[in-house]
This record gives structure tokens, C-alpha cells and sequence, in this order.
């Protein structure tokens, strides 16, 4: 009877281990993926960086975007913040409607 006692916890110790090993080795696997992705999201990050832009919008398309005081000084305040961040590279002015801008 002893000796069934000791195969049988000989047997859970090593199916212990083993499930030990294998959930160690996958969670060295999940750990790898992780920071992988997490050095894909630098890569992004980084990327997004370098597009980084001020975007200002001229968004009068009745008027075909003409340039009104509030137009003038909210893009004054857009180029500012564009100037100040030294993130920023780009700037990016767009229109709507069928005209860029009128005056």
C-alpha cells in the first residue's frame, strides 16, 4: 500500500511539474508577444510623432472659407501652437466645401 501511495504522488509531483514547465512556457511566450507589441506601439508612436500636425480647418463652405477676423485669429492661435510644440513638423490647412479658400 505504501508504495501505491509513493507512485501516486511520484505521478501528481511529475504532472505537477509538467504543468508547472508548460505554463512557464507560455507565459514566457505571452511576455515575448508582449513586448513585442509593445515595441510595435513605440514604432506607431514614434511614427504618429513624426506625422504629428497642427491641423487647422477653414470650415465656411457658404463662403467659400473666405478669411473673417475669427478665421484669421483662429489660425493664428492654430500656427502659435504649431510653432511653440517642437513635436509638431507639419501644418496642415484644409478647406471644406468646393472652394480652398475666397480672400
Amino acid at each position: 500500500m505504501r508504495i501505491f501511495i509513493y507512485i501516486v504522488c511520484s505521478f501528481i509531483v511529475i504532472t505537477m511539474a509538467y504543468w508547472a514547465y508548460t505554463e512557464n512556457y507560455t507565459t514566457q511566450a505571452s511576455i515575448r508577444r508582449v513586448e513585442e507589441l509593445n515595441r510595435l506601439v513605440a514604432d506607431e508612436k514614434e511614427a504618429i510623432s513624426i506625422l504629428n500636425a497642427e491641423w487647422a480647418y477653414l470650415n465656411r463652405p457658404e463662403r467659400l472659407n473666405a478669411l473673417s477676423t475669427v478665421i484669421r485669429d483662429g489660425m493664428a492661435d492654430a500656427f502659435n501652437r504649431f510653432h511653440e510644440d517642437k513635436d509638431l513638423e507639419v501644418a496642415i490647412l484644409t478647406g471644406t466645401g468646393r472652394g480652398f479658400c475666397a480672400g
